[in-house]
This record gives structure tokens, C-alpha cells and sequence, in this order.
């Protein structure tokens, strides 16, 4: 595997990684608004 290969996915992880975790924060907060839970 050449070294560029490697470092790009590397850096996807990452990306999706950050990402998912903007998302799961977001699904949260709007799960908290449907129940009419106190945000965090």
C-alpha cells in the first residue's frame, strides 16, 4: 500500500469520525427536543 494511499485514508477516518459524531450530537439534541427533555 503506497504511503499517500495510506495517509488519505488516514484522514477519512477522521473526516468520518468528526462527522459522525456532529450527527449523533445533532440526532440527540433533536431527540431531546421531540421528547421535551431539558438540552444538555
Amino acid at each position: 500500500m503506497p504511503p499517500k494511499y495510506k495517509s488519505q485514508i488516514g484522514i477519512s477516518a477522521r473526516d468520518l469520525q468528526k462527522h459522525v459524531a456532529v450527527h449523533h450530537s445533532r440526532i440527540a439534541a433533536a431527540f431531546e427536543i421531540y421528547l421535551g427533555l431539558p438540552a444538555r
